[in-house]
Protein backbone atom coordinates (compact mmCIF):
# COMPACT_ATOMS: atom_id res chain seq x y z
CA UNK A 1 0.00 0.00 0.00
CA UNK A 2 1.59 3.32 -0.90
CA UNK A 3 1.78 6.34 1.55
CA UNK A 4 -0.56 8.72 1.44
CA UNK A 5 1.35 12.29 0.03
CA UNK A 6 2.31 15.24 1.96
CA UNK A 7 2.09 18.47 1.07
CA UNK A 8 4.66 20.16 0.11
CA UNK A 9 5.41 24.12 -0.20
CA UNK A 10 8.55 25.80 -0.58
CA UNK A 11 8.65 29.00 1.35
CA UNK A 12 8.90 32.21 -1.44
CA UNK A 13 12.13 33.07 -0.29
CA UNK A 14 13.43 29.62 -0.23
CA UNK A 15 12.44 29.10 -4.05
CA UNK A 16 14.26 31.98 -5.08
CA UNK A 17 17.75 31.00 -3.11
CA UNK A 18 17.40 27.58 -4.85
CA UNK A 19 16.99 29.28 -8.07
CA UNK A 20 19.75 31.14 -7.59
CA UNK A 21 21.92 27.85 -6.32
CA UNK A 22 20.69 26.05 -9.45
CA UNK A 23 21.62 28.47 -12.28
CA UNK A 24 25.17 28.68 -11.94
CA UNK A 25 28.00 28.12 -10.00
CA UNK A 26 30.47 25.69 -8.78
CA UNK A 27 28.61 23.12 -6.07
CA UNK A 28 28.49 19.62 -4.36
CA UNK A 29 26.56 17.36 -6.56
CA UNK A 30 24.82 16.28 -3.57
CA UNK A 31 23.46 20.00 -2.73
CA UNK A 32 22.44 20.52 -6.30
CA UNK A 33 21.04 17.03 -6.36
CA UNK A 34 19.26 18.11 -3.34
CA UNK A 35 18.20 21.28 -4.07
CA UNK A 36 16.27 19.70 -7.25
CA UNK A 37 14.50 17.39 -5.17
CA UNK A 38 13.18 19.85 -2.93
CA UNK A 39 12.41 22.11 -6.47
CA UNK A 40 10.64 19.00 -7.86
CA UNK A 41 8.52 18.59 -4.49
CA UNK A 42 7.41 21.80 -4.90
CA UNK A 43 6.25 21.22 -8.26
CA UNK A 44 3.94 18.81 -7.01
CA UNK A 45 5.59 15.13 -7.97
CA UNK A 46 5.77 12.50 -5.71
CA UNK A 47 8.85 11.59 -3.42
CA UNK A 48 9.44 8.06 -5.28
CA UNK A 49 9.11 10.34 -8.95
CA UNK A 50 11.75 12.45 -7.59
CA UNK A 51 13.39 9.87 -6.51
CA UNK A 52 13.70 7.91 -10.19
CA UNK A 53 14.72 11.35 -11.77
CA UNK A 54 17.26 12.67 -8.79
CA UNK A 55 18.82 9.38 -8.28
CA UNK A 56 18.22 8.82 -4.55
CA UNK A 57 16.08 6.72 -2.35
CA UNK A 58 12.41 7.86 -1.64
CA UNK A 59 13.41 7.67 2.07
CA UNK A 60 16.12 10.01 1.52
CA UNK A 61 13.87 12.35 -0.96
CA UNK A 62 11.57 12.29 2.46
CA UNK A 63 14.65 12.92 4.59
CA UNK A 64 15.16 15.71 2.54
CA UNK A 65 11.42 17.29 2.85
CA UNK A 66 11.16 16.80 6.78
CA UNK A 67 14.36 18.52 7.62
CA UNK A 68 13.52 21.49 5.44
CA UNK A 69 9.84 21.03 7.28
CA UNK A 70 11.94 21.04 10.37
CA UNK A 71 15.02 23.26 10.34
CA UNK A 72 14.71 25.11 7.12
CA UNK A 73 16.55 25.05 3.58
CA UNK A 74 20.68 25.10 4.92
CA UNK A 75 19.68 22.08 7.02
CA UNK A 76 17.91 20.49 3.87
CA UNK A 77 20.80 20.73 1.68
CA UNK A 78 23.80 20.52 3.46
CA UNK A 79 25.06 17.87 6.21
CA UNK A 80 25.65 18.61 9.49
CA UNK A 81 29.20 18.77 11.05
CA UNK A 82 30.32 15.72 12.17
CA UNK A 83 32.02 15.88 15.40
CA UNK A 84 35.87 14.97 15.14
CA UNK A 85 36.92 11.01 16.24
CA UNK A 86 39.21 9.35 18.16
CA UNK A 87 42.78 9.54 17.84
CA UNK A 88 43.93 8.66 14.33
CA UNK A 89 47.21 6.58 13.82
CA UNK A 90 49.89 8.40 11.75
CA UNK A 91 52.71 6.53 10.45
CA UNK A 92 55.47 8.78 11.34
CA UNK A 93 54.55 9.14 15.06
CA UNK A 94 52.54 5.86 15.89
CA UNK A 95 52.69 2.31 15.21
CA UNK A 96 50.41 -0.60 15.97
CA UNK A 97 52.50 -3.70 17.57
CA UNK A 98 52.47 -6.20 14.79
CA UNK A 99 51.85 -9.63 15.92
CA UNK A 100 54.16 -12.55 15.46
CA UNK A 101 52.83 -14.56 12.85
CA UNK A 102 55.30 -16.95 11.66
CA UNK A 103 57.44 -18.81 14.45
CA UNK A 104 60.57 -20.68 13.69
CA UNK A 105 58.90 -24.06 13.81
CA UNK A 106 56.78 -22.90 10.79
CA UNK A 107 59.13 -22.61 8.21
CA UNK A 108 60.66 -25.40 5.97
CA UNK A 109 62.51 -25.60 3.38
CA UNK A 110 59.82 -27.84 1.37
CA UNK A 111 56.83 -26.04 0.30
CA UNK A 112 53.42 -27.92 2.13
CA UNK A 113 52.12 -31.00 0.83
CA UNK A 114 48.49 -30.12 1.65
CA UNK A 115 47.76 -27.81 -0.65
CA UNK A 116 48.41 -28.54 -4.47
CA UNK A 117 49.79 -25.59 -6.90
CA UNK A 118 47.17 -24.59 -9.41
CA UNK A 119 49.91 -22.64 -11.89
CA UNK A 120 52.48 -25.25 -12.30
CA UNK A 121 51.16 -28.46 -14.39
CA UNK A 122 53.66 -31.54 -13.52
CA UNK A 123 54.82 -33.69 -16.15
Amino acid sequence: MARPAQPFQLKPHDRKALKELLRGGVQQVRVVLRALALVQLDAGLSAPKVSASVGFAASAIRTIARRYREQGLERALYEKQRQAGGKRLHWSCDTLPLPRLISGSSISARPSTRFARRSRRDP
